[in-house]
């Protein structure tokens, strides 16, 4: 790291309307308010990030019409990961079970999980907290409830009701730094 001291560094107070000092005491960031959201769309990116380099998820049961030991539990296991655990198997290798094995789906898919709703619903929380109409950066959420003909008007609504009013806030700053 780069050592910075606190002279070289602007640090800018956003209003908190329950500060016992009257605003001269350190308001949240705007992302504070949209921290969960954050974390839940983190999370479910690093879940598809792994599912995807190793496409494991209990997602179903194996069974069969004979007793196995536990060597030939783990052999089975082991090869069928093997076989189709990523998702670079999911359309070259077709299951096959034999001696009666069945295959019974446990897991929930993709659409199950509603990720398109989780995601477009992550986007709309913290663009709301940073008050931007979802169209202005191209969000699912914008693209499926406006069109670009409204496009100018959320361009110019997000700069006068936003950016000028967070902008003066800074001002004092950005003239001393």
């Amino acid at each position: 790291g780069i050592p910075m001291l606190p002279e070289d560094v602007m640090h800018v107070k956003f209003p908190d309307p329950s500060d016992p000092l009257d605003g001269l005491g350190y308001g949240l960031s705007r992302l504070a308010a949209a921290g969960q959201s954050i974390d839940v769309d983190n999370m479910v990116t690093e879940f598809l990030n792994i599912f995807f380099k190793t496409g494991v998820i209990p997602a179903g049961i194996l069974s069969f019409d004979r007793d196995m030991s536990d060597p030939i539990i783990a052999r089975t296991r082991e090869r069928w990961k093997e076989i189709y655990g990523s998702y670079k198997n999911w359309s070259s290798e077709i299951a096959i079970l034999e001696r009666g094995g069945k295959y019974q789906q446990i897991g929930m898919t993709f659409r199950d999980m509603g990720f398109a709703d989780l995601d477009e619903r992550n986007e709309t929380r913290i663009l709301s907290a940073l008050r931007v109409p979802p169209i202005l950066i191209s969000s699912r959420a914008g693209l499926l409830r406006a069109t670009y003909a409204v496009y100018e008007t959320a361009r110019k609504a997000f700069w006068e009701d936003t950016m000028v009013s967070e902008l003066m806030l800074h001002q004092d700053e950005y003239q001393y730094y």
